[in-house]
């Protein structure tokens, strides 16, 4: 079973992920931070997508439904 690097911990009233754990440092950090730092190739199994014209942090698709955002 891979590493998940990130988990969801807070979702908004529709469901968006807004607050996430690093499970390699322990930090929870906003889905604003967790975007910047995808984006700056801290976060290597996971990229950003536009949905409902907003950064939208998602895992990167490796076949393994186990690892996704959850």
């Amino acid at each position: 079973m891979n590493f998940k690097r990130l988990t969801v911990t807070k979702e908004s009233n529709t469901g968006r992920n807004i607050e996430f754990r690093d499970n390699m440092t322990g930090e929870i950090i906003s889905d604003k931070e967790a975007i910047k730092r995808t984006e700056n190739g801290m976060y290597t199994d996971y990229m950003v997508q536009i949905r409902y014209g907003k950064k939208t942090l998602v895992s990167k698709p490796d076949g393994d439904k186990n690892n996704n955002l959850n």
